[in-house]
C-alpha cells in the first residue's frame, strides 16, 4: 500500500509549499491502512499527512496519518459515530 508515496519526502513536493512525509508517519499511515479489509482512497496531504477514505454504501471512514496526529472519524448514515484526534503519544505501536 502507498507503493512510491517515498517521493513525498522532500519538502514542497506540491510546489505550493507542501510539507513533506515523514518516513515515520508513512510507516504508521501503512500499517493502519493494512488493518482494514479493502483498500482505500488515499492521498498525500500538504501538511505531511497521508489521508485515507474508506466509502460504504451508507457509512464512511476518514483517517488522516500527520506527522503528528491522527484524526479519525466514522459516520453510518447520518450519524457521527466518533471522531477523534490522536496526538502523537497517543499513536498505535507501528510494529517496529
Amino acid at each position: 500500500m502507498l507503493e512510491g508515496y517515498e517521493q513525498y519526502e522532500q519538502p514542497d513536493w506540491d510546489g505550493y509549499g507542501a510539507k513533506p512525509i515523514k518516513a515515520e508517519t508513512l510507516a504508521i499511515a501503512r500499517t493502519l491502512a493494512g488493518l482494514f479489509a479493502s483498500a482505500p482512497d488515499a492521498a498525500p496531504g500538504a501538511d505531511g499527512s497521508v489521508g485515507f477514505e474508506w466509502v460504504g454504501s451508507n457509512s464512511k471512514v476518514f483517517l488522516d496519518v500527520g506527522p503528528d496526529t491522527i484524526h479519525f472519524y466514522v459516520r453510518v448514515g447520518d450519524v457521527t459515530m466518533v471522531e477523534r484526534i490522536l496526538t502523537k503519544k497517543e499513536q498505535p505501536c507501528t510494529g517496529q
